[in-house]
């Protein structure tokens, strides 16, 4: 078996049949179909919001309800209940309160912006606590500390029962530090009965606030945070869960996570070799679907569970759990806050029932043709190798030969950050927790009835790499090396999918050169205060009554592990130095520089490395010890040298599995200044200090080059840009002093309010002459959109002048006719200061000037027919949309 600090790991989860009447196995399998998780709606926008208002909105809450996840027959005819869990759903549709959640789907360049809301309360508005248990002396959100001790290691040893901290987190997604999910920028649901003394949010949700107040407008009330998702990045499958600090096992657990579908912009054409636009496999689920309606882009989430006797869900609340031990076994030893150990925390878990969007062993009915699966491993601890056989499945394997054979390959075409370089073939689809595989399965060559089964062939046990049955067991075959059925069905029509042989991927842009090459260590932690027997093949020595025997440091061997930590290496003296989360940060990266991040790994386990903020690039694997699963001498894989490069890392990734007695080299580009952090995504790991922070120092203006953080339109410029509502030149400056035209403020006036995509019916018979549509969006629609909603006129003549530059008092008179709602009216009497006004002008000036939306170029002068510039337009604009 794999070890993991040292010690050979016993039966992970051979207590949970202590919790059942009823082993796993005899869970009947695939009698319930896949469930597809629909969209999700949008909810209304208030209109009382100000700031930037081109963005698509949401109001989701965290909510606690019950759902079948075991078959639901099965579960009534043996008295067992559905289970409790918690999701995410719409607070304006409570019918999309589901496990898993409903699939936010989004646009490239078009913002999406979400109220988060913390709902876990009763029906009478008092807290819930948590459905699992909370170890309190890891170091967590720990709200019952107050202001003062709040994300910090706690003392008690009795499991947390207070109200539930959350952050949500868009997993992948590039965005400022106030969107991110900061795991401390936690808070608790407005609950009427909350503790006095208690922290209501983390030490950054107060400051993330009035930051994001301030950028965007809207409010955060009590129990909620907003955030807004730029969807500048390439299309791509993104996710969204729960980041509490030290508890992002147990929410997650839980049930709240869901798709986020990112769709649009060049890089999500695909073409075929001759050139012309491809077509993948589809639809997905859509608003408006008709009942009955077959998709063929699905996607598919795939975790593990353990559920008691009564079906609710399981998780260890003792530290025996995971040494395989009975629970009072540990009793000799001292827990934390008298040693490092913590009393309920578990370094891994390894539940043992597949749950497929939200169902135990679900199947689905497949016609003989092409489907698109967005593949997410969205489970806690557990690695999986999936394959494809139309074989039986045995009861047990002995050897290699006993595995099923792989009849359908899957061809990968995209992974965390979008499409790959090119199609992968691959008979074995491995995926650590969080990463994610977008893949077809050509079901065409299949006779009607055919039944596929998706097998796991990873094994129940932390992972370290190499092949099943060689250098690992396999999975359960019983159990947790199943995963779910597809079931060929008569076809419903021809497939208008391209064949996936003839796709052509969107190419993919390289960083150049790095500016920073990091050397940073994964590494693991046992006890040293704390001392057990064992024997020589290191398993704990028990006395008569069952208890581990307690040792000493020259005697026995450290307990653990303890934690894992991330840290710096130094090449030079091979030092690797382990620090934990709140440690002084040693990733502090200029914004847009470009750094080499290289990953030495000195466990012995494989961890889905996750850097927030940013998409990579895996540049390569290099073997420093014999610990890696590559290692192979005899094959020419020795000490030093590269690993062959793996196809379905030929991309851009969010997250990547950094192997044991290796170095992972990344390479990334930081491009939004800020705090974030990076960690393992074994959310046991990531709970409890396996987490660091870094900070993107900035440098300018989002991506404008020309854009210093302290000129006087930095923030007007960076909140236009981060809303898609102004963009720079190709040569990634703004040009501040660059003149505006008449076509390009109609552009950014109708996107800043919500105008555009509105239906234009009369191309035929424009507003202006010399406004004529040519089949592109720019300057036609923007400018009609403009026009119908009183913002823009024309000259005398019936012209727009869609190319002439603006002038002053005309950016004024545009803008104050956008914001004519929300600004005041000057009182009687008010004195406009500047001279050079005509009388014809001096209303809408006063109005400007009253409102703080404009300075003169002196105290006395406005110079009203001066030409506007790009960076007076982000400023009035961006004022003007504040008010």
């Amino acid at each position: 078996m794999v070890l993991f600090g040292g010690l050979v790991l016993g039966i992970l989860f051979g207590s949970v049949g202590a919790a059942l009447a009823w082993e796993p196995v005899e869970v009947p399998k695939y009698v319930e179909p896949l469930v597809i998780p629909p969209e999700m709606p949008e909810s209304p926008k208030d209109f009382d919001v100000v700031g930037p208002r081109n963005f698509d909105y949401y109001e989701i809450a965290v909510r606690q309800f019950e759902q079948y996840i075991l078959p639901t027959e099965w579960s009534e005819a043996n008295n067992i209940g559905p289970t409790t869990v918690w999701s995410y759903g719409s607070v304006d549709f409570p019918e999309t309160l589901n496990y898993p959640a409903f699939t936010i789907e989004a646009d490239v360049g078009t913002p999406t912006r979400v109220k988060w809301i913390n709902d876990l309360v009763d029906e009478n508005g008092d807290y819930l606590p948590h459905l699992l248990p909370v170890d309190q002396t890891v170091h967590w959100a720990n709200p019952p500390a107050g202001v003062e001790g709040r994300d910090m290691e706690g003392t008690s040893q009795e499991p947390y029962t207070g109200p539930v901290p959350i952050i949500s987190h868009l997993h992948g997604a590039e965005v400022t530090e106030d969107s991110d999910g900061y795991p401390e920028a936690w808070y608790l649901p407005a609950a009427d009965n909350i503790p006095a003394g208690y922290a209501l949010g983390g030490s950054l949700y107060d400051s993330y606030k009035a930051e994001f107040e301030d950028r965007w407008g809207q409010t955060w009330e009590p129990g909620t945070a907003v955030f807004q998702y730029l969807n500048r990045q390439r299309a791509t499958t993104l996710w969204y869960h729960d980041h509490s600090l030290g508890i992002t096992r147990l929410n997650v657990y839980a049930g709240p996570a869901g798709f986020y579908l990112l769709r649009g912009g060049e890089d999500d054409v695909v073409t075929t070799e001759a050139g012309e636009e491809a077509v993948l496999p589809g639809p997905a689920p859509a608003i408006g679907d008709e009942a009955g309606t077959d998709y063929f882009e699905i996607p598919i989430v795939v975790q593990t569970r353990s559920f008691t006797q009564d079906g609710e869900l399981f998780y260890p609340d003792n530290r025996a759990f995971f040494e395989g031990l009975d629970e009072d076994a540990l009793d000799s030893l001292p827990f934390s806050p008298e040693s490092e150990i913590p009393p309920i925390w578990n370094p891994e878990f390894f539940p043992e029932i597949p749950v497929v969007n939200g169902k135990t062993w679900p199947y689905l009915e497949v016609q003989p043709r092409q489907y698109r699966f967005r593949l997410l491993n969205g489970s806690q601890s557990r690695f999986y190798i999936f394959r494809m056989t139309t074989e039986d499945v045995p009861t047990a394997y002995t050897t290699v030969e006993d595995l099923p054979e792989a009849d359908l390959d899957f061809y990968q075409i995209g992974a965390d950050g979008g499409f790959l370089a090119d199609v992968a073939a691959q008979e074995n689809l491995l995926m650590g927790p969080a990463e994610r595989a977008d893949v077809i399965v050509d079901f065409s060559e299949l006779p009607v009835g055919t039944e596929v089964t998706m097998l796991n062939l990873a094994g129940d046990e932390p992972f370290g790499g190499g092949q099943p049955m060689v250098d690992f067991p396999a999975a359960n075959p019983q159990t947790t090396g199943q995963i779910m059925k597809f079931v060929v069905v008569e076809g419903q029509g021809a497939d208008p999918s391209t064949p996936v042989e003839e796709l052509v991927l969107p190419d993919l842009n390289g960083l150049g050169e790095a500016d920073e090459v990091r050397h940073l260590s994964l590494n693991e932690e046992e006890s040293e205060e704390v001392f057990v027997e064992v024997d020589e093949d290191g398993n704990y020595v028990l006395d008569e009554s069952g208890q581990v025997i307690p040792s000493t440091a020259e005697e026995g061997a450290p307990f653990g592990p303890t934690e894992a930590l991330l840290g710096t290496f130094e090449p030079a003296t091979g030092t690797a130095v382990a620090l934990s989360w709140d440690d002084p940060m040693t990733e502090l990266p200029l914004q847009g520089a470009v750094e080499n991040w290289m990953l030495h790994n000195f466990t012995a386990d494989a961890h889905p490395i996750h850097l927030h903020l940013v998409q990579f690039q895996v540049a390569e694997r290099r073997i420093e010890s014999a610990d890696s699963p590559h290692y192979n001498p005899a094959a020419g894989l020795d000490i030093g040298d590269v690993v062959p490069e793996v196809d379905a890392e030929d991309g851009w990734k969010d997250t990547v599995i950094a192997y044991p007695g290796e170095v992972t080299e990344l390479k990334t580009r930081f491009d939004l200044g800020g705090l974030f952090v990076w960690h393992c995504h074994i959310l046991e790991h990531e709970d409890n200090e396996m987490m660091r922070p870094y900070y993107v120092e900035r440098t300018r203006v989002t991506y404008f080059d020309d854009v210093a953080p302290e000129h006087e339109f930095a923030a007007a410029i960076e909140a236009l840009s981060l809303a898609s509502v102004v963009d720079g030149y190709a040569n990634g400056e703004f040009g501040l002093s660059d003149p505006v035209l008449r076509a390009q403020i109609a552009k950014m006036t109708t996107i800043a309010y919500d105008l555009h995509d509105e239906a234009i019916d009369n191309m035929n018979d424009p507003t202006f002459g010399d406004v004529v549509y040519e089949g592109q969006v720019y300057p036609f629609d923007y400018i009609e959109e403009a026009a119908d909603a009183g913002l823009v006129l024309g000259y005398v003549n019936g012209n727009f002048g869609p190319y002439d530059q603006l002038t002053r008092i005309q950016l004024v008179r545009i803008l104050v006719r956008a914001a004519s709602d929300r600004l005041d009216t000057p009182p009687a009497g008010y004195q406009l200061p500047f001279t050079d006004v005509a009388a014809m002008d001096r209303d809408v000036l006063s109005i400007a000037h009253y409102n703080e939306l404009i300075d003169g170029t002196s105290a006395n002068t406005f110079d009203p027919y001066g030409t506007a510039t790009r960076g007076h337009v982000a400023k009035i604009l961006y004022n003007s949309l504040m008010k």
